[in-house]
C-alpha cells in the first residue's frame, strides 16, 4: 500500500483555465489543450447570469455543454503530480510526495449534450468548500452569546 506524504502547494504555475470533463482520458501529462480544445461562451449581450456562464465545446466529435465555476474565496485548485525526487520508504512501504504543477481560481465543468445543473456531482463536490470554510472558521464566544439571547 502506498502512503501519501507531503504535498507542496507552492510550486504551481497559475493557469487561466482548468476543465472537468465527463470522460476518462488514459493519458497523464501535458497536452496542447489551447490548440485543440476551443471553449465558446454561449452568453452575451442581454443574457442572464446563468447564460453568461454557459460554455460549449466538442471533444472527439461529441458536444459538451458546461459552465464556468469560480472557486470559493480563499481556495485555489491545484493540478498535482508525484515528486519522485522526494518520495521515500517508511517502515518498508513507499510514501509518495506530491507537488503542484499548476493552480487555478475557477474551473469549467462539462456534461455530455446537456447543461450542467446544481445536482451534478462536480458542482455538489465544490459546494463542500463553503461548508469546510464555515466549519473551520473561528468562533467568537461573544457572537454566540448574542445569538442565544
Amino acid at each position: 500500500m502506498v502512503k501519501v506524504g507531503e504535498v507542496d502547494f507552492q510550486s504551481g504555475e497559475p493557469i487561466s483555465q482548468a476543465h472537468w470533463l465527463p470522460c476518462e482520458i488514459e493519458y497523464s501529462g501535458p497536452g496542447r489543450v489551447s490548440e485543440y480544445f476551443e471553449v465558446v461562451s454561449e452568453g452575451g449581450g442581454e443574457a442572464s447570469e446563468e447564460e453568461k456562464n454557459s460554455l460549449t465545446t466538442t471533444f472527439r466529435g461529441r458536444q459538451l455543454r458546461g459552465c464556468a465555476v469560480p472557486l470559493e474565496t480563499g481556495f485555489e485548485g491545484h493540478v498535482l503530480e508525484v515528486d519522485s525526487s522526494r518520495s521515500s520508504l517508511v517502515d518498508g512501504e513507499p510514501v509518495r510526495t506530491w507537488k503542484s504543477v499548476q493552480k487555478f481560481q475557477s474551473i469549467n465543468i462539462f456534461n455530455h449534450d446537456i447543461a450542467v445543473s446544481d445536482t451534478d456531482p462536480p458542482l455538489r463536490c465544490l459546494e463542500w468548500l463553503g461548508v469546510a470554510s464555515a466549519v473551520a472558521a473561528p468562533i467568537d464566544p461573544k457572537e454566540i452569546d448574542k445569538k442565544l439571547v
